[in-house]
């Protein structure tokens, strides 16, 4: 799964608000994302590392450190992570 590359979040549900706008994936592992408008919440990405954690599964380092797991679909230019709680958050190759 090459999901490198930078992406724009295209979901708007509220539980998807903690989640950045925009997110960068770097080769090799580290990744930064924000956010373009003014927002109540921090990024729960805002930079860190990320690694496969499996088939469709991502392992991400949230802004507190923590290291979560979620199940990603990628499919082109999409890019969808689903969370423990069943959060849908919807990315666009931007």
């Amino acid at each position: 799964m090459e999901v490198a590359g930078r992406w724009r979040k295209t979901s708007r549900s509220e539980c998807s608000a903690p989640y950045p706008e925009l997110l960068e994936l770097e080769p090799g592992g580290r990744y930064t994302g924000w956010n373009e408008t003014p927002s109540v919440h921090h990024p729960l990405w805002d930079r860190g590392g990320w690694e496969p954690a499996g088939p469709d599964r991502l392992r991400i380092s949230l802004a507190n450190d923590a290291v979560r797991e979620y199940a990603v679909k990628h499919d082109g230019d999409a890019l969808v992570f689903h969370d423990a709680d069943g959060c849908r958050i919807e990315y666009t190759r931007s």
